[in-house]
């Protein structure tokens, strides 16, 4: 019975590794270019926006990151540009920073979930808590029948 729920629990986590081994998918616009990607939210998952980063040979992981900016030379205006990112610009735990210069003040936000650089928060993954289910109900299942 021991051996069926180690292959069991073994199981669990060989398809959690897959199920997560897509593609990040990130938001991809600029305000200057499409005025729409002020709105994107995590729940516009057919947007034309939301596509696939592409991988950086040598293996760096894509995230995502959302930049706002206040342009200080022109009229004054906010733009936002969401996009795929393969090296963090600053090495600390925040997941936002701000920047001032004298012509611009931004905010840059990274995040490493499918479609996190939306204007709203991450929802959790789905397979991730089923899966956690089912390895708490086999191991309770064991521990009950032993």
């Amino acid at each position: 019975m021991y051996e069926n729920s180690a292959l069991f629990i073994l199981f669990c986590v060989l398809m959690s590794c897959v199920l997560n081994g897509d593609a990040l998918k990130c938001f991809q616009c600029k305000t200057v270019d499409n005025p729409d990607c002020f709105d994107v939210t995590e729940e516009d998952v057919n947007s034309p926006y939301l596509k696939e980063c592409e991988g950086l040979p040598g293996g760096a992981q894509p995230f995502c990151r959302k930049n706002r900016y206040s342009l200080f030379d022109y009229d004054g205006s906010l733009r936002v540009s969401r996009e795929c990112g393969w090296r963090l610009y600053i090495d600390n735990t925040s997941r936002c920073y701000d920047a001032d210069t004298d012509f611009k003040y931004e905010t840059s936000c990274q995040c490493f979930t499918d479609g996190c650089n939306a204007g709203s928060t991450p929802l959790i993954n789905f397979y991730n808590v089923l899966i956690v289910l089912f390895v708490v109900m086999g191991v309770k299942q064991h521990i009950f029948k032993s």
